[in-house]
Order: structure tokens, then C-alpha cells, then sequence
């Protein structure tokens, strides 16, 4: 009895030293380091050296039932905890197509990317904001204009769940490539300072209008998903009186 316990007690330290792979003693392993992001980081176009996975392209599918509101669909209940639109569901799932590359590729149709901006920044559930956020990093939309979407998303949106989204989303997308959008950042927050004082709330009926005019008062290039102000139409000039000679 006496050296069935030594006996297990030197089993249970073997069993230890060899779980610590190689560091039987404590302190003799070195530290982990986490791998440093490279001095010149990679700022080419994401479309550059991009596989192609596209086997079967619905992505014009996807966008229609994204853009659409209202009327048929499966419905605003059944959990998608939002409803202003009739066919909240169905574009939760179109927005979360459109993030899959071998439906849809934004190098291939741009419009898939201007669908997403547009969901994220103006469709009025939060769920498909949600979506279209986690789908533009599917994508490797890693452009100025999904950038300065999801940073303005991630600064400005009313639901915490969709702001945590869009930067979890933009800090996958720009990883070790901060250094590229550094200006484009300054400018941002110069942005949302300019959509604030307008009132800009993602979700409303005039925020693309909103955020153009704010685009456009600070100096920002207003990107895909953003339609530009349209101006009042104005009536044609009619043609000029000509004076009467005298004496008629």
C-alpha cells in the first residue's frame, strides 16, 4: 500500500510534464508572441489575385428580394423580432446570400456591394443591418466606400448589436491594413460629426438623403449604397416677349 501511492503520484507528474510539451519545468518555454503586422502593409485592390468561387451566380436574385419591402414573404413574426417590413425574413437571408462567394462576388457585380451598403445603412430592421454588415466582410469588400460604412455603422447605429457587428466585421476585414484607411478614419469621424448635427438615423426614410448631404458638406466621396440628393425639378423657360414696333 505504501508505494501504490508514491507510484501514483510519479505517474500523475509524468502525465504533467509530458501535457506541457517539451517544459517540464515552469518558466523554461518561451513567452508566446503574437506575429507582428508587416511595416508596408498590403493596400492593393481586394479584386487583385482574388480566386473566382462563383459556381452559380443568384446574386441579381438577392439583391431584388434584399431591396424589396413590404407585401408577400415569409413574414415580419416567426423571430425576426422586427416589423416594419412585410418580408423582414426573406432579407435577412438575401443579405446573408449576398456575404456567400459562390452565390454572389462584388468583383464580379458591383451592385452586390451597393445593395449591402445600402441594407446596412438605411433598411429599417436591424437584423438585416446585422447581416448585411457580417456579409460585406464575407465578401472582402475591403474598398474605401464598405470601410466607411461599417466605421460609420459601427459609430452611429441605434442597435448595440448591429455597432458591435460592424466593427467586428471591420477590424476582420482591415486586419494588418489599418495604416491603408488611416486618412479615410480622419475623415469619417469628421462624417459622423456632420451626420449627427443632422439628425442621421440609420433606418429612417430620408437617411441616404441625410448622409449624402453630410457627404457632401464635409468632403467625402459619397460610395455605393448612397443615393445623391435629387434636386427639385425646375419648370423650362418659356420663350421671351419680343417688344412691338412702335405704333402697333
Amino acid at each position: 500500500m505504501r508505494r501504490i501511492v508514491p507510484l501514483t503520484l510519479l505517474g500523475l507528474l509524468a502525465l504533467a510534464a509530458s501535457s506541457r510539451a517539451g517544459c517540464p519545468l515552469p518558466g523554461c518555454c518561451p513567452a508566446c508572441k503574437p506575429i507582428p503586422c508587416p511595416e508596408c502593409p498590403d493596400c492593393s485592390c481586394p479584386c487583385e489575385r482574388r480566386p473566382n468561387l462563383l459556381l452559380f451566380d443568384r446574386s441579381e436574385e438577392l439583391i431584388a428580394e434584399l431591396q424589396s419591402c413590404g407585401g408577400g414573404g415569409g413574414g415580419g413574426g416567426g423571430g425576426c423580432g422586427c416589423g416594419e417590413c412585410g418580408n423582414c425574413c426573406d432579407r435577412i437571408k438575401a443579405a446573408e446570400g449576398l456575404g456567400n462567394r459562390f452565390k454572389a462576388d462584388f468583383c464580379c457585380n458591383p451592385n452586390v456591394l451597393a445593395a449591402l451598403i445600402g441594407a446596412l445603412q438605411c433598411d429599417k430592421c436591424w437584423e438585416v443591418r446585422k447581416a448585411a454588415a457580417w456579409s460585406i466582410m464575407l465578401q472582402g469588400a475591403r474598398t474605401e466606400e464598405a470601410v466607411l460604412a461599417l466605421y460609420v455603422s459601427s459609430k452611429t447605429d441605434p442597435h448595440y448589436m448591429v455597432r458591435a457587428e460592424a466593427a467586428q466585421a471591420l477590424d476582420i476585414l482591415t486586419v494588418c491594413r489599418g495604416a491603408c484607411f488611416k486618412e479615410l478614419y480622419a475623415r469619417a469621424d469628421d462624417l459622423i460629426k456632420q451626420l449627427k448635427a443632422k439628425g442621421y438615423k440609420p433606418g429612417t426614410d430620408n437617411c441616404r438623403v441625410v448622409f449624402a448631404e453630410a457627404c457632401a458638406s464635409c468632403g467625402v466621396l459619397v460610395g455605393a449604397g448612397v443615393e445623391q440628393p435629387v434636386p427639385a425639378p425646375t419648370a423650362p423657360a418659356g420663350p421671351t416677349a419680343q417688344p412691338l414696333p412702335p405704333g402697333r
